[in-house]
């Protein structure tokens, strides 16, 4: 107990000094002392609020950055998920904005949804990493964990169009969409992008029952009668030119 009131008396103390130096605008001492503040209380957001402000003032944010981690390895186990998260978001901000260091900002990206798997924000960030890295499998991967973990089932759809764009784009592999396009229709059986992609890819590779039951399936899901005829004459033509008439 004894060290412990210690400690908080430095504690103390320090949070004091840090604001004594700050009115005296006395900066880099008053931000070594809030990073001690730090390092004791990473859950005083405030504080951590003060010291972005100083090391932008500073030019200090790989100093702070390495303050974050070090809490992040949580010695002394005063992290729950959410603190978690949000220093892992922080800092990733700072990787990515503030020192450019867009690798360690994907770790601590993929560090917040090791707590919250479902995190729009790391998907966001991590997404817009991968893409400008050019890391197309990764991207890949990454999609399909966002989509199994999104509820909202228009999030879904986007999820995997976007991944359906990535196989008929930089992937260039896109067979690789159809199971994507499939699943999109299962939670909009409205979409007419999915059904023509569909279409195309099933005609690219000559699957003519394929395309014939796509066509079918988007009939049902036209309000448009002239939409109606269209797609009925394609099955007709299909019917007599590929299906009959192997």
């Amino acid at each position: 107990r004894a060290a412990e009131s210690d400690a908080e008396r430095r504690l103390d103390h320090d949070r004091r000094l840090f604001e004594i130096y700050r009115d005296m605008t006395e900066t880099q001492a008053s931000f070594h002392t809030g990073l001690r503040v730090f390092a004791a209380r990473p859950d005083d957001g405030d504080m951590r609020k003060q010291l972005f402000v100083q090391a932008e003032e500073l030019s200090r944010f790989e100093e702070l950055a390495a303050v974050y981690e070090k809490a992040l390895v949580d010695e002394a186990g005063l992290l729950d998920a959410f603190l978690k998260r949000m220093l892992s978001g922080e800092v990733a901000g700072i990787y990515e904005h503030k020192v450019g260091r867009p690798t360690e900002a994907e770790v601590a990206w993929r560090r917040v949804l090791e707590v919250d798997e479902g995190n729009e924000n790391a998907f966001d960030a991590l997404e817009r990493l991968l893409r400008t890295k050019e890391q197309w499998e990764d991207l890949v991967e990454l999609l399909l964990r966002r989509e199994r973990a999104t509820m909202d089932p228009g999030q879904r759809a986007r999820v995997l169009l976007a991944l359906c764009d990535l196989y008929e784009g930089p992937l260039a592999k896109p067979t690789g969409a159809l199971d994507a396009y499939r699943t999109v229709l299962e939670i909009d059986p409205t979409l007419s992008r999915a059904y023509r992609a569909l279409a195309r890819l099933h005609t690219a590779n000559e699957e003519w029952a394929e395309l014939e039951d796509n066509l079918a399936r988007e009939t049902l899901h036209v309000s448009e009668q002239a939409d109606v005829v269209s797609l009925t004459y394609q099955r007709a033509l299909l019917f007599a030119e590929r299906l009959e008439n192997p």
